[in-house]
């Protein structure tokens, strides 16, 4: 939306505002009105007679909500118009950045480990990671705003980052721990975990880590925060650092059968724009399969 755009659609609003103000002010003076004062009857004499007639408050609540709903459907067509060329000038400017992006096809393009749907007829857009909602449809005006929730989108991120120094241990005794009642329950091959398995008890370990070490234990622990997105963010992390890992502590991720992948898959090669998505649904370690 150009500048003329903004002013325009500015002082049309303004306009409406004053008119509901002035409407709304000649009922809140009853407000200023004191009983316990000497000229409380005189006061709410004169506010009574400048109380609008109920033909004139109903004309005039008509008449702004008429005008409300006309500037509303008129801005909304106008940002619907203006948003193409507004989300073409943000791809314009990543070309000047260090950022690697994909155009996936006319209303998604990945830019570097996030995904940003646009629904061009609403002048919106959504960010996501793995295809798991980070930021929800958010209405956009100028580039600007869509700067504002990639940032948004990315601390978000960095927020739910498990520490590098210990991210493989997690995952890997989560692993060993699934494998373990696995096997004492004879499950069928319990060296291949199912990855929902793995995201349950890798709470368990971020959990117990607080613990480890602790000499008192009446301070309060923090809240683990490892929704699903978080998971597979630092799934693939860990992937990320996969080769520079001793193979002791390298897991492997296996893909499943059609049903297997649409009841339990997930998606993970969000990290970069270029790679495609993979659904996994199991894990194991090395060497077990």
């Amino acid at each position: 939306m150009n500048s003329n755009a903004n002013l325009n659609e500015l002082e049309e609003f303004n306009l409406i505002k004053k008119e509901a103000l002035r409407l709304s002010k000649s009922f809140e003076d009853v407000k200023k009105i004191n009983p316990k004062d000497a000229e409380f009857i005189e006061n709410l004499e004169k506010y009574h007679k400048k109380i609008p007639k109920g033909e004139d408050v109903k004309r005039s609540v008509e008449e702004i909500g008429r005008r409300m709903e006309q500037f509303i459907e008129k801005s909304k067509q106008q940002r619907s118009i203006s948003f193409p060329r507004t989300f073409n000038k943000y791809l314009q400017s990543l070309n000047e950045t260090p950022k690697r992006y994909q155009i996936i096809d006319t209303t998604i393009v990945r830019v570097g480990c996030l995904q940003i749907e646009t629904k061009p007829e609403i002048a919106k857009i959504r960010f996501l990671f793995n295809k798991i909602v980070l930021i929800p449809w958010k209405p956009v005006v100028t580039v600007e705003d869509v700067n504002k929730y990639e940032i948004e989108a990315l601390d978000k991120l960095k927020s739910a980052e498990i520490p590098e120094d210990i991210l493989a241990d997690i995952f890997l005794r989560a692993y060993k721990n699934i494998r373990y009642t696995r096997e004492k329950t004879n499950k069928a091959n319990p060296s291949l975990v199912p990855i929902n398995d793995l995201y349950s008890e890798t709470l368990v370990e971020l959990f117990r880590q607080q613990i480890i070490g602790r000499k008192k234990f009446n301070t309060k622990l923090k809240e683990i925060y490892l929704p699903d997105w978080a998971f597979v963010y630092n799934l693939d992390r860990y992937r990320h650092m996969y080769h520079s890992l001793p193979d002791e502590k390298r897991l492997s991720f296996e893909i499943g059968s059609q049903s297997e992948t649409e009841k339990i898959g997930v998606v993970l090669n969000g990290l970069d724009p270029k790679s495609v998505y993979k659904k996994i649904c199991y894990v194991s370690g090395r060497g077990d399969i």
